[in-house]
């Protein structure tokens, strides 16, 4: 996808002869030169269309933008009200507090573009990739499948369809994506997943995940939604409200999750395939939540989870508040006072705190950014996925890759490296993105041969690329270890 870097020059040249067209005399006259930054800007324009959302093109975007506004004038009167007479004046007389300033901008929007450019493709994989559209009343649901299977040609409730006959036992893995970036964000891991040996399923809801995708084409959200995705995303383990909207997205993934899953394990899953259920965040809680007795005896065919960058909303809760009672006796200025304080105390926000935790029937992998060994005060993102780590009854695992940020388990290392820098981890020397997806696709394909039994032979193992944390509970399977070193 490096061929991006061509529009990216071209309006980047575009931009920069009019900011340098002052100090050039023999360009002093070329009254069409006031054109080449709305051409510009029309160019930056098109790459979001062509090459999906590019956060490192934006400062380059608002330079074409800025610049488009500043030459417009000389444009307008030198095309319509004299086009007899040249309006090189008009270029002379910004001089050096325009046009250095304007340099050191288009500088820096030119570097962010281009050292933050992808390597892959952020679209879609398209070999051994095949789509359904599934209707549950007014939602729509459309299905990614990543590997070599034989469904009926459109699965729907109900369906009753003929199962693979004949082939070998490969682990299944329905992998519930992020709400937001959905599917595309995933779709390098779910393509790497495949080439170790799993089928993949994953899915996106329309009007629900940001965006949903299906067959190349995209349905956006509301800026609403996408602002509330951010502020749950920031804020979820501090404000009670905005912590609310995170706990509606882990309840709508369960919807999912009782939707799809058995239309998965019906019509899609070979029998004796050994099935893993992987989601990021409100999908992970949604999953870790899910995963009681009756679900583990319901799904029999399901060996273990993989909550993935899930800090569990709905474990939180509001710390119940704390008023202060009158004495007796008090003065009447004293009761007056501390009427007060605790009418002030009743609305202020309440601390958000661990509550009761989920204890899922299944083996649990929760794969982490390395924020989460960050124990300073006032970091309580995760206090809700430590408190279920330490409740566990069935194995349970935590693994933190080190420099890994919180939206460095998705394709977003490869596929917009910008994110690196936005949402670091906390490690001094972080991996390179394609380290951190291979290390990704390695740690749950390593996890998932530790339960696969005889599906762990069409596995292709092996060691992630960069230091990992691991920790773990109740754990009575094979050596965890084996997550490290096959």
């Amino acid at each position: 996808m490096r061929e991006i870097v061509i529009p990216e020059l071209v309006a980047a040249f575009f931009l920069f002869f009019p900011l340098v067209q002052p100090f050039i005399k023999g360009l002093w006259d070329i009254s069409g030169i006031s054109w080449l930054p709305p051409t510009a800007l029309l160019i930056v324009i098109g790459i979001f269309p062509a090459y999906g959302w590019r956060p490192e093109c934006v400062p380059l975007f608002a330079m074409a933008l800025l610049s488009s506004l500043v030459f417009v004038p000389p444009m307008f009167r030198g095309a319509v009200f004299r086009p007899e007479r040249p309006v090189s004046g008009d270029f002379r007389k910004p001089g050096l507090y325009i046009t250095i300033p304007g340099l050191v901008l288009l500088a820096g929007a030119v570097f962010t573009a281009l050292f933050f450019s992808p390597a892959v493709n952020s679209r879609f994989t398209s070999e051994g990739v095949r789509e359904v559209t599934l209707r549950n009343g007014e939602r729509e649901y459309f299905l990614r499948i990543y590997g070599e299977i034989e469904p009926s040609a459109e699965a729907k409730p109900g369906q009753t369809a003929e199962k693979p006959r004949n082939t070998p036992v490969r682990p299944f893995i329905f992998l519930i994506p992020p709400e937001g970036g959905s599917v595309p964000a995933v779709d390098p891991v779910c393509a790497g997943l495949r080439d170790r040996g799993f089928t993949v399923i994953s899915y996106s809801r329309r009007g629900f995940d940001s965006p949903a995708a299906a067959g190349g084409r995209t349905y956006p959200p509301s800026l609403l939604t996408i602002r509330r995705i951010w502020r749950n995303f920031r804020l979820g383990a501090a404000r009670e409200k905005i912590n609310a909207y995170g706990r509606a997205l882990e309840t709508g993934r369960r919807e999912d999750i009782d939707f799809l899953l058995p239309l998965v394990t019906h019509n899609y899953l070979p029998e004796g395939s050994p099935l893993f259920l992987a989601g990021y965040s409100a999908g992970g809680g949604a999953l870790v939540y899910r995963a009681d007795a009756g679900f583990a005896a319901a799904y029999a065919a399901v060996k273990g989870i993989i909550a993935i960058e899930s800090p569990l909303w709905s474990v939180f809760q509001g710390k119940e508040r704390v008023l202060r009672e009158i004495p007796e006796n008090s003065p009447w200025f004293t009761a007056v006072r501390i009427r007060a304080e605790n009418w002030f105390a009743q609305r202020k926000p309440r601390v958000l705190v661990p509550g009761t935790v989920p204890r899922p029937a299944l083996p649990v992998l929760y794969l982490m950014s390395d924020r989460i060994l960050d124990k300073s005060p006032g970091k309580n993102r995760y206090d809700a996925v430590y408190t279920a780590l330490r409740n566990a009854v069935s194995p349970a695992a935590l693994a933190a890759v080190e420099g890994a940020g919180p939206l460095d388990y998705t394709g977003y290392p490869v596929t917009h490296p910008v994110y690196r820098v936005l949402f670091p981890g906390t490690g001094k020397t972080p991996p390179a993105g394609r380290v951190l997806v291979d290390s990704t696709i390695a740690i749950i394909t390593n996890f998932a041969a530790l339960l696969s039994g005889d599906g762990a032979e069409a596995l292709d193992l092996r060691k992630p690329g960069s230091s990992v944390h691991l920790e773990s509970r109740s754990w009575t399977l094979p050596d965890f270890q084996g997550i490290l070193t096959p």
